[in-house]
């Protein structure tokens, strides 16, 4: 999609270099300016996807209290975004939003603060065990999230520990009580 606005960006350049272009200059910088609007907007709004496809599940999982009020207001705008796009799927409605593009810069700011407490947030976890250096963002947080499942925390020992393929737990799961070695 963004490669055919792309494209269409490069078509109306082209036609206002034209000199055929005349008395068609006007309608033609307002489509530039539009196709420009769309290109900038679906610019942010992929990068509010992609971080906020991340982000919900941590946060509205409770991963961060703190941080949840800030998420909240963002995912409501975002959210308000998309169902503006559901009910009219055309690019057009890209251009036709009012202060959509400072609506988008507002949530990709209070993402980046949302992104940047979380990854303060696990390198404090880190710095506490440094064996959670070995995992990733999504594993570490798989495991914080559930400390009290066993089984989650059973699918990441081999990348803690080397020697660790699995633990036994006590009858009440709350002490590690035997190691074994794969």
């Amino acid at each position: 999609m963004t490669s055919k606005v792309s494209d269409n960006a490069a078509l109306v350049s082209s036609l206002k270099e034209s000199r055929y272009v005349g008395k068609f200059l006007e309608q033609v910088e307002g489509y530039d300016k539009k196709i420009g609007k769309i290109e900038r907007a679906l610019f942010s709004l992929n990068i509010a996807q992609r971080r906020w496809i991340y982000l919900e599940p941590i946060l509205v999982g409770g991963a961060l209290p703190d941080q949840l009020e800030r998420f909240l207001k963002l995912d409501s705008a975002f959210k308000n975004i998309m169902r503006a796009l559901e009910e009219k799927p055309k690019l057009q409605t890209l251009a036709d939003i009012e202060g959509l593009e400072q609506t988008l810069d507002n949530i990709n700011e209070e993402q980046e603060r949302c992104q940047k407490a979380l990854n303060d947030y696990l390198e404090v976890k880190r710095s506490k065990f440094p064996r959670f250096y070995f995992l990733g963002d999504e594993d570490l947080l798989e495991i914080l999230a559930q400390t009290q499942n066993p089984a989650v925390i059973q699918l990441h020992l081999k990348k803690l520990f080397a020697a660790i393929h699995t633990v036994g737990f006590s009858g009440d799961n709350s002490q590690i009580i035997e190691l074994y070695s794969s």
